[in-house]
């Protein structure tokens, strides 16, 4: 019995080290594409129309996609593109009344992107960056259109169910150049988005 118990306590040795390697891995960050829906409201002061009598809401629909690449130490490269429209109710000063309009902003825009010191194949992510882009303003009446400069900051948060599912959060603030046309007279606009959707993990 003495001679085999080297033996066995080197086997059990070996064992308990391959179980370790097992359940001990390291899981790289890796590309992800999405779709998000949400609400956007904005800082220009002119009259917004609702579809409801006697209101007025600066909230919009918005719109967005993203695609996302790692880099380095969990910095990534995020791309997105998203739209947002707002009905505004402006006065006509030819027929002394008003008149409605709307008013699309569309962006395409580039970020870097940090990660929280967590894991990347953690359930639960957070992270947070900076970037800029091209925003277009499109006007309902007006067949020109008005492109514009600006930054953005963007936080998030991103929950795992699945391997290659994410449910995701995302809160952007831009500033962006105004068109400094009617019904959006700014110099300067600020936009103001929550969205929420489904990325994938690749």
């Amino acid at each position: 019995m003495r001679r085999w118990m080297p033996g066995v306590l080197a086997l059990m040795a070996l064992g308990s080290a391959t179980a370790s390697a097992q359940t001990v891995t390291i899981v790289e960050c890796r590309p992800r594409v999405g779709l998000t829906l949400g609400a956007a409201t904005n800082s220009n002061e002119g009259g917004f129309y609702s579809a409801y009598p006697n209101e007025r809401r600066n909230e919009a629909l918005d719109v967005s996609g993203t695609a996302e690449l790692p880099i380095v130490d969990r910095w990534s490269a995020r791309a997105d593109v998203g739209s947002a429209q707002w009905a505004y109710q402006v006065s006509d000063a030819r027929s002394g009344g008003f008149r409605r309009d709307r008013v699309r902003v569309s962006r395409v825009t580039l970020a870097a992107v940090k990660q929280a010191p967590s894991p990347c194949g953690a359930p639960l992510r957070l992270y947070g960056g900076f970037g800029y882009g091209a925003y277009r303003f499109g006007f309902t009446d007006q067949r020109a259109a008005s492109w514009r400069g600006g930054g953005h900051l963007v936080g998030g948060i991103e929950v795992t169910p699945r391997e290659h599912v994410a449910v995701a959060a995302d809160l952007s603030l831009h500033a962006i150049g105004g068109p400094r046309r009617t019904p959006v007279n700014a110099s300067a606009l600020l936009v103001l988005q929550l969205n929420v959707g489904v990325r994938f993990v690749f």
